[in-house]
């Protein structure tokens, strides 16, 4: 249990603890802190899978029988065998990044004595969120209520493996009830679960971006000190790829059963990966007030000294006022005001949010991966590979 001692050392985890993690100790489907993966990710997929395999095969709508059998349908093996697994494998990564990042604001001492109280504070604040029985059991509600809702306004009247095309509860096959009951039901709470986990973290670093910060605007990260927070948005990649996945296999379903193209696409995945680049970085945003303070602090302290500096250096050396003995060559003064530049140079660099442009290019390209196999729906691997071979041979 997080405690004061601990929050003081930065001791941060959005994952060790809360409702389904004691669940899956009591389960022994879990071994502190997080050990055991193999077999949450058997029991969870196999809760979610399995069933439908096995009664789409005795109704023999497996790989045939109906327009989409479920074998064939890529979406839903995409979320149950990629996606789902992914989602509970993120949970180390997650864990031992964001630890390690927060553990960055005590170690750099970004954090004054005088406001230790309010950073434990914020990491107690969050670890109450974390833990909370309530949240969990709202996303539950949520994952069975709204969920449901959603699914049966968007989900086509067609004759599938889960749904016979008459439309409404009664048309669903066998396989249909456990889907819509406990496999999607599952699935969503995880996918809510996550979402809930990250509005903490931004939660956390809203707390922290009101706290008075010792911020120096000639840390060479350019964003005086905070740029492991630009580096933490790469945490919660798994969880985002695994949005995308879901959206490359909701494609692929298009594409293989309803004759679309990849193309037809490009608007509606522009948006997504938007859309999760706003979910992953919109926490950058708190900080833009104290960077832009501590940058103008900055380029007034330095300017002010560099304005004095070049003064005595125009004195010394333009204006023929040397010591007696001292010669240009070799002296140490030519070398103080390249520091002096370069030192200026950096504070004018420095970004008013922690994460750079080329952080926030890499976050989309790695988002876009579970596209690219898409991309052999329009041409083949074999004139893939001529074409790179042509180009660099």
């Amino acid at each position: 249990m997080m405690n004061d001692e601990s929050a003081q050392t930065g001791d941060f985890t959005l994952v060790l603890d809360g409702p389904l993690y004691r669940v899956y100790r009591r389960l022994h489907l879990l071994s502190p802190p997080l050990d055991l993966l193999h077999r949450r990710i058997f029991a969870v997929t196999a809760l979610a899978w399995a069933p439908l395999l096995l009664l789409t095969l005795l109704r023999g709508e497996a790989l045939g029988g109906v327009a989409t059998p479920f074998l064939k349908n890529i979406a839903t093996q995409i979320r149950f065998l990629i996606v789902l697994p992914l989602l509970l494998s993120a949970e180390t990564t997650v864990h031992q990044r964001l630890r390690s990042s927060v553990l960055v604001f005590v170690e750099r001492n970004l954090i004054p004595p005088e406001e230790r109280s309010k950073f434990s504070e914020a990491i107690l604040s969050a670890a109450r969120w974390r833990n909370s029985t309530i949240a969990e059991v709202l996303l539950l509600i949520a994952a069975c209520t709204l969920g449901n809702w959603v699914w049966y306004v968007l989900h086509l009247d067609v004759a599938t493996w889960y749904a016979d095309g008459s439309g409404g509860l009664l048309g669903l096959t066998p396989a249909g009830f456990w889907y819509v009951f406990i496999s999607l039901t599952l699935f969503r709470f995880l996918i809510f679960r996550w979402l809930y986990r990250i509005f903490i973290w931004h939660r956390f670093l809203w707390q922290i971006s009101r706290i008075r910060l010792n911020l120096d605007a000639l840390h060479p990260d350019r964003a005086c000190g905070l740029g492991f927070i630009g580096t933490s948005a790469f945490s919660f990649g798994p969880v985002l790829i695994s949005f995308t996945a879901l959206l490359s296999g909701k494609i692929a379903d298009y594409i293989f059963h309803q004759n679309a193209k990849l193309m037809d696409f490009e608007v509606e995945v522009a948006a997504f990966i938007l859309l999760c680049l706003v979910i992953a970085l919109v926490s950058q945003l708190f900080f833009i007030f104290p960077l832009m303070k501590a940058k103008r602090t900055a380029r007034r302290e330095y300017g002010t000294k560099a304005s004095l500096y070049i003064q005595e250096f125009h004195q010394k050396w333009l204006e023929d006022k040397l010591p007696e003995g001292e010669t240009f060559m070799g002296s140490a003064d030519i070398q103080s005001l390249a520091d002096l530049g370069n030192s200026y140079a950096v504070v004018r660099q420095t970004r008013i949010i922690p994460i750079s442009s080329k952080q926030v290019v890499s976050l989309a390209i790695i988002l876009l991966i579970p596209i690219a196999p898409l991309l052999l729906t329009m041409m083949p691997l074999a004139k893939i590979l001529e074409l790179f071979l042509s180009t660099i041979l």
